[in-house]
């Protein structure tokens, strides 16, 4: 679980809170709704909606519990490796092969 206290500085005023916090926290903007639904965000210790526009000196505090690590093993899959640089891989593979872990969504704490 982790609780972020934020305060709205008078630049960031006026802004939607589901904008504000998925720029503010790096979380999605449709899991930060998820987050708002389910009763995890609070402006000045008050239930918000994702339409809530923020103010200066605004209190928020965001509760969110992240999800744990599920100790996934990878697999040792051949793929064609098409391009490789220092900065870009081009490989080609199946449709629909999930090639890395996904942290998955941030559940909002009921």
């Amino acid at each position: 679980m982790s609780i972020r206290n934020i305060i709205v500085e008078q630049e960031e005023a006026g802004e939607r809170i589901d904008i504000y916090l998925a720029n503010k926290t790096g979380i999605s903007r449709s899991q930060i709704q998820k987050i708002i639904e389910g009763g995890d965000v609070r402006v000045n210790d008050r239930s918000v909606n994702q339409n809530c526009r923020i103010k200066t000196n605004d209190i928020i505090v965001l509760n969110i519990v992240e999800k744990q690590d599920e100790g996934l093993i990878p697999e040792n899959i051949p793929v064609d490796v098409l391009y490789k640089d220092e900065s870009v891989v081009v490989v080609n593979k199946p449709a629909g092969m999930v090639v890395y872990p996904a942290a998955g969504p941030v559940r909002a704490r009921s």
